[in-house]
């Protein structure tokens, strides 16, 4: 068994790893945070692994949350997605489990957290999450319709 050295570096690739959430780019975020967090499991271990992992939720949660209390939440759960998915990865590398476990358990570490923001998102708003994902897109719809029958001198709001 190799002997394991805490690496304090991996603070430093999280943080930078998560600076394209600041311009509002979470989805590279989560990946290249994935990344370093597999990273550390596979080259430096569990210990460091748990380092970047503790970083990794702390950190977005603050780089989200100067964006709002909302937006905090928000980073609660990105910094989750890119926990258990990095994880998932590495375990499944240094284990030497086969490609297929890896993927699936990298795909329902994305999925849980997500689901969960979904339904909590939804329940603050007193919506189901059906109502909550097809509500927002029937208002845009509507707004569009309602700007091209302006355009074309009709009387809007004809769909209401």
């Amino acid at each position: 068994m190799r002997e394991e050295n805490i690496n304090f570096r991996i603070i430093l690739r999280v943080a930078l790893a998560l600076l394209p959430a600041l311009l509002g780019l979470t989805t590279p975020a989560l990946i290249i945070c994935a990344y370093d967090i597999a990273f550390s499991l596979i080259l430096f271990g569990q210990g460091t692994c748990v380092i970047a992992s503790l970083s990794a939720v702390l950190l977005s949660m603050l780089y989200c949350g100067l964006f709002g209390a909302s937006a905090q939440m928000q980073g609660l759960f990105l910094g989750i997605e890119a926990v258990l998915c990095g994880v998932a990865c590495g375990y499944s590398v240094t284990e030497k489990k086969n490609f297929y476990f890896g993927m699936w358990a990298a795909t329902f570490g994305f999925l849980l957290p997500s689901c969960v923001n979904l339904y909590l998102v939804a329940g603050a708003k007193g919506q189901s999450v059906a109502d909550f994902l097809t509500s927002s897109q029937l208002h845009e719809m509507r707004i569009q319709i309602d700007n091209v029958l302006v355009q074309a001198g009709l009387e809007s709001g004809a769909f209401d």
